[in-house]
């Protein structure tokens, strides 16, 4: 799909002890990590969430099939929510910070990090960059129309829990997490497929 975005947002558990009077405004209205043919936006979204969105060749239209309205911020118009005040090369290095979320782009790795109530950061997941695999963003396109496949890998930690994503067939122990299972995310008869997932440390939505 053109325009796949993806959205995170800092564990519930987490956002139960934050006020209104200790929010965190957004420090940027956004990045831009433009890298030869990719563009990636990262955008904070509501309170202590951060949208990221991915397209090949050109920027996203706005108009892109969502669950989510755009744009996040900007309010309605032409801006099509891709406003930003950082554009990083290939290979740079900015962060942006939304309530107690923050999204970091170091050397083109994307992290995502929670601020404790003492000030400290705890990592909640990052893209998987190792030298054998492929890239953690990863797209594929037949260019017989703009649409594209991607591909996004990211870390996790030994004892994080993953539930969500639909009801699959394939759990036939009837576990609820899902962490070392494969999903598709295609609909069958017998298999209802949400977009969505969360875990112990962030909830995740493709849509």
């Amino acid at each position: 799909m053109f325009g796949n975005s993806l959205h995170i947002l800092a564990s519930a558990g987490s956002l139960l002890a934050a006020t209104n009077a200790s929010y965190f405004q957004p420090n940027s209205t956004g990045i831009k990590l433009q890298n030869g043919f990719e563009r990636v936006y990262i955008q904070p979204f509501g309170n202590h969430g951060i949208r990221v969105r991915a397209s090949l060749l050109r920027d996203p239209t706005g108009n892109e099939p969502s669950a989510f309205f755009d744009p996040p911020l900007e309010g309605p118009g032409g801006s099509q929510g891709l406003a930003h005040d950082i554009t990083l090369p290939f290979q740079g290095s900015a962060s942006l910070r939304n309530g107690r979320l923050i999204a970091q782009v170091s050397r083109g790795v994307i992290s995502f990090l929670r601020v404790e109530q003492n000030g400290t950061t705890t990592l909640l997941t990052s893209e998987y960059s190792d030298a054998k695999s492929l890239p953690s963003r990863y797209y594929t396109q037949d260019f017989r129309s703009s649409s594209f496949a991607a591909q996004f890998a990211f870390s996790s930690t030994p004892d994080e829990q993953f539930y969500g994503a639909g009801q699959q067939a394939c759990c036939k122990d009837h576990s609820v997490n899902k962490k070392g299972q494969v999903v598709d995310l295609i609909n069958f008869n017998s298999h209802v497929t949400l977009p969505i997932y969360m875990s112990n440390k962030v909830c995740w939505a493709s849509a």
